[in-house]
């Protein structure tokens, strides 16, 4: 591996700071070279691209790929005080981040509250705690929901260390039937606000014609909420993170202390298409083949009545608690959320309620089909393209390490 001396660099906007150490660094993927006590970090900022650096966590830490100052947060590709700055989608402003009122918005750090686990599916038992969902899938996908003990006997599922869930990838399928055969679990426990879910993958499904999720909805949909923390379709690169509700439930995109861009404010699922309220990540990292490449990663949702928020670590940069201990404690060190969904006046708390765990994999249908374009273009060429190609589909499962759900 090639030892480079890394010195210091400046953020936008004017906000200083210091790489103060040395770091050997080299080309992604050679981790083994990391010594003792050290992590890894997939890149340093924008100063050099695609080199991964070793540093020391309780000096630094990682976001998303990229290495801060312990304490510190990210806002695109700048790491920043959030005593002395703040950032709004991608830009990073002078002054702390405020908050206008307890009921219309949320800050840059978490609640602060102790959460202390309480459901744990990983290894073997990893489906034990799950329904198989066998009906049509309500995204009109081209897709075949399939039982656990067809999906274990067709070799779909496979529970460990780690679990793969996956899709058929030898048989071909005619336009006129249902679709792939794949796979949507519902977890068999409801949550509710107070809850910190987390999910630690090592690959996600991605190519075209797939749209997979994990994601969080309640009964009697949309009226008790639905929260997509992994969403996206065909080639995306970047992850979506969205809210869908029954009425009067809306953003307001300058009190969302993010590291992602609000692409929608709107979060009732009858207006514009069920397009809900809507954050684009910030970092290819996040989704898709960046995702899988960097080796995965955890994400993090916190829900309390003032706000729902989503993180991404790298697995060495995942803060204390979530891979092995009983409690998580949200703080400043986790650095400002990818996505950030205030709760009270524009939107009250009480949209979402009783909300269950799901990870699914369809193909095509009113998303990834109507924005289709790898062969042809519309649902009916991503249903055509599906079907006849199971070979392409050979990187559509998902890897799991573990989901966690701590309660306050």
């Amino acid at each position: 591996m090639t030892t480079r001396i890394l010195g210091s660099a400046a953020a936008a906007a004017g906000a200083a700071f210091t790489v103060a150490a040395v770091l050997a660094a080299g080309p992604r993927g050679a981790l083994a070279a990391c010594g003792s006590g050290l992590s890894a970090c997939g890149a340093l900022l924008s100063i050099v691209p695609d080199i991964q650096a070793c540093y020391n966590p309780s000096t630094y830490t990682c976001i998303d790929s990229v290495l801060c100052p312990a304490g510190d947060s990210l806002c695109g590709t700048a790491c920043y005080s959030p005593s002395s700055y703040h950032c709004s989608g991608t830009t990073l402003l002078s002054g702390a981040a405020t908050t206008t009122s307890s009921s219309s918005s949320s800050s840059s750090s978490s609640s602060g509250t102790t959460y202390t686990l309480k459901d744990t599916y990983q290894g073997s038992t990893f489906f034990n705690g799950w329904t198989f969902f066998t009906d049509a899938d309500p995204t009109s996908g081209f897709v075949q929901y399939v039982s656990k003990a067809t999906a274990s006997a067709s070799g779909l599922i496979s529970a460990g260390s780690p679990t793969i869930i996956r899709t058929d990838t030898s048989n071909k399928y005619s336009t006129s039937s249902s679709g792939r055969p794949s796979v949507r679990i519902t977890s068999n426990n409801a949550y509710n606000a107070g809850t910190v879910v987390a999910v630690s993958l090592n690959h996600m499904p991605y190519g075209c014609g797939t749209w997979p999720a994990f994601w969080m909805f309640g009964p009697d949909w949309p009226n008790n909420g639905e929260v997509d923390i992994i969403e996206g379709v065909n080639t995306n690169t970047l992850n979506q993170m969205t809210l869908h509700t029954g009425t009067g439930c809306t953003m307001v995109a300058s009190q969302q202390v993010q590291v992602g861009t609000t692409l929608s404010t709107d979060c009732y699922a009858y207006d514009n298409g069920n397009e809900g309220c809507s954050v684009q990540a910030a970092n290819t990292a996040s989704y898709g083949t960046g995702f899988n490449s960097a080796g995965g990663g955890v994400f993090v949702m916190e829900w309390t009545t003032s706000s729902i928020k989503i993180w991404r670590f790298t697995h060495s940069g995942v803060p204390a608690g979530f891979d092995s201990g009983s409690t998580v404690t949200p703080s400043s060190s986790w650095g400002t959320p990818a996505a950030d969904f205030p709760l009270g006046s524009s939107c009250s708390a009480s949209h979402f309620n009783d909300m269950n765990i799901i990870f699914d994999l369809t193909f095509c249908g009113s998303w990834a089909g109507s924005v289709f374009s790898c062969s042809g273009s519309g649902n009916d060429a991503c249903k055509s393209y599906v079907g006849s190609t199971p070979s392409a589909f050979t990187e559509a499962y998902w890897s799991i390490n573990y989901v966690k759900v701590f309660k306050s």
